[in-house]
């Protein structure tokens, strides 16, 4: 079974590619942020807009 998580990567176009019948067993989606790095930041990005959220409530 595939969770609906979305994991968002960045790296070489192919080396996606060559990895995403792998990750579709742990993931229902795959985005490709961009270059190595990329879905770190957006991570980081995602995980302060989530404090500020939830820090206001």
């Amino acid at each position: 079974m595939v969770a609906n998580w979305t994991l968002v990567m960045g790296g070489e176009s192919s080396s996606i590619e060559a990895l995403t019948s792998f990750i579709n067993t742990f993931c229902a989606k795959v985005v490709h942020a961009g270059k190595v790095t990329s879905g770190s930041t957006i991570k980081v990005l995602n995980n302060a807009l989530f404090g500020i959220i939830n820090g206001f409530m």
